[in-house]
């Protein structure tokens, strides 16, 4: 099995116009000698930085390889596939329900 890495940066690029407002905003507010303001604008900044964070990950070149959103966490696995029965469904019971 091989690893194909790929190199990211740290911020999805989605995240970038959230954060950068956020910063500015923060900048501003804090300018304005409004600290409370300022506070609560770095306080959404760093929560955006952590919601819109992309780590580097390594993808298996497995085919039916499946990816996990952590993989520190969940960890990745080969999927094996079982043919299913062919068999016709049969009413459940005396009452011929399905």
């Amino acid at each position: 099995m091989t690893d194909i890495a790929h190199s990211r940066a740290i911020i999805a690029r989605e995240g970038w116009p959230w954060l950068l407002g956020v910063i500015v905003l923060a900048i501003a507010l804090w300018r304005l000698q409004v600290p409370l303001g300022a506070g609560i604008a770095a306080a959404t900044a760093v929560l955006l930085f952590l919601l819109f964070r992309d780590p580097a990950r390594s993808i298996p070149a497995l085919p039916l390889g499946v990816l996990a959103p952590d993989p520190e966490t969940t960890g990745t696995a080969e999927l094996r596939w079982r043919r299913q029965s062919r068999r016709r469904a049969e009413p459940a019971g005396a009452t011929g329900r399905w």
